[in-house]
């Protein structure tokens, strides 16, 4: 309720115009977010493929991040729902996430190429002349 409360209040204050956001900047950084969780998904599959008998490659643990992710808790919820991580990940899952987010972020970030403005209509004046 607190979440849908301040998303009608900034959807507000924006139309408003009291808030004036660079759209340009918003949606980037929107996009590196989406990218991170779009990488934790596809960590997420690539375990789940294990788990399935799909991926048998590269099941050496990574790095242990049961500190950070302990079962059970608030922040491990987080982390794992959003982020995909896992409390022992593996060396495909960590692979996976890096080239994946390695690629996207280069396509979100690259620099647009801007466009020149079109030349301004010229019109001729079809009357006679002095």
């Amino acid at each position: 309720m607190l979440g849908l409360a301040v998303a009608i209040a900034l959807g507000y204050a924006v139309y408003r115009g009291g808030v004036r956001i660079n759209l340009s900047r918003f949606f980037t950084a929107t996009g590196v977010v989406l990218v991170v969780v779009a990488g934790g998904l596809l960590m997420t599959a690539v375990h789940t493929a294990h788990e399935a008998g799909w991926v048998n490659v590269g099941q050496q643990t990574a790095f242990d991040a049961s500190a950070l992710v302990s079962p059970g808790t608030p922040q491990a919820a987080l982390v794992t729902g959003v982020l995909g991580l896992q409390p022992q990940p593996t060396v495909i899952e960590v692979a996976a996430w890096a080239v994946y987010v390695a690629v996207m972020l280069a396509v979100v970030l690259w620099p647009k190429r801007r466009r020149p403005a079109p030349a301004p209509l010229v019109r001729a004046h079809a009357g006679a002349t002095s």
